[in-house]
């Protein structure tokens, strides 16, 4: 049984494309299975590998965060998550996500590894928390550090009930 859905929001943009299918198969190789789906946040015809995969639904060019707004609306999963489209997931992502929020432990946030593929000013690749898990709040700024060091990125790599 499929408990949790990945939402990416795209605009297919081509510069990117290579990222989003970094992105596809690092959710096609997942050790638990999740159900994907890609809210495009343009007019453009999704490549066949991304049609064959994933469930495509259309935003009205409004932007990412609304694009994944509307990508909510489909979701019938228990579970909930995003990944951006120039980033991908560890193999066991969504399964120690899952393990932790089913293991009946009262934690405050859950994440697991990803990787951001694109450069930013301080890195080339920014990995993303370097262990995987359930954690206390005061671990957020011990364990999750972003490459600018001023912000905590409470992002993609949270799983939510």
């Amino acid at each position: 049984m499929v408990r949790t859905t990945i939402i990416t929001a795209t605009n297919l943009q081509p510069s990117r494309l290579d990222f989003l299918h970094a992105a596809h198969e690092s959710v096609q190789k997942q050790s638990t299975p999740a159900h994907w789906i890609v809210c495009l946040d343009s007019d453009d015809k999704p490549p066949a590998w991304l049609k064959d995969s994933a469930q495509i639904v259309r935003s009205k060019g409004k932007g990412v965060s609304a694009a994944r707004n509307t990508a909510l609306e489909y979701v019938t999963t228990p579970y909930v998550c995003t990944l951006d489209d120039d980033d991908i997931l560890s193999l066991d992502s969504i399964k120690v996500r899952e393990d932790a929020l089913s293991g009946g432990k009262n934690m405050r946030w859950v994440a697991a590894h990803i990787s951001d593929l694109v450069d930013n000013v301080v890195q080339d690749r920014w990995e993303q928390p370097l262990v995987s898990g359930s954690y206390e709040p005061g671990d957020v700024h011990r364990l999750w550090q972003s490459p600018e060091n001023y912000f905590i990125a409470l992002s993609h790599t949270f799983l939510l009930h």
